[in-house]
């Protein structure tokens, strides 16, 4: 998930490290954040609307409505307000554990997003709809 707001934060050098049946998801300020014109140089094509399949060096990588922004994807069946919740979630409890000091230990490069993160969010989100 890219949420920067910067051209070209996944280009050709990250996509080609992403692992098999990736997502590749954009909630940044920019239509320009992931390399969209290289991926679509690559075999694959619509999985069904608004998701597209691409085979980088042998892997399956899904793209999210073409790398626009995500909560703007046509007729993914959520209306806008539910779709944006835990996006905004995800990125700002992304952002506190950063602040928190979650990437003190971290190599510079890409990074996959904490797990025990991504779980807490969803846990929360699944208890705000029941």
């Amino acid at each position: 998930m890219t949420a920067t707001g910067r051209e070209g934060v996944l280009g050709l050098e990250q996509l080609r490290h992403l692992r098999s049946a990736a997502i590749i998801a954009n909630v940044g300020h920019s239509n320009r954040e992931i390399e969209v014109a290289w991926l679509e140089r690559q075999p694959g094509g619509p999985v069904r609307r608004s998701i597209d399949r691409f085979t980088v060096e042998g892997r399956d990588v899904f793209l999210i409505n073409r790398g626009s922004l995500v909560n703007l994807a046509p007729d993914a069946g959520i209306a806008v307000d539910e779709l944006f919740d835990p996006f905004a979630g995800i990125m700002l409890r992304g952002l506190a554990w950063i602040l928190e000091g979650g990437t003190d230990e971290a190599r510079p490069g890409l990074q996959p997003y904490p797990v025990d993160l991504e779980r807490e969010i969803t846990e929360l989100a699944l208890d705000a709809r029941s």
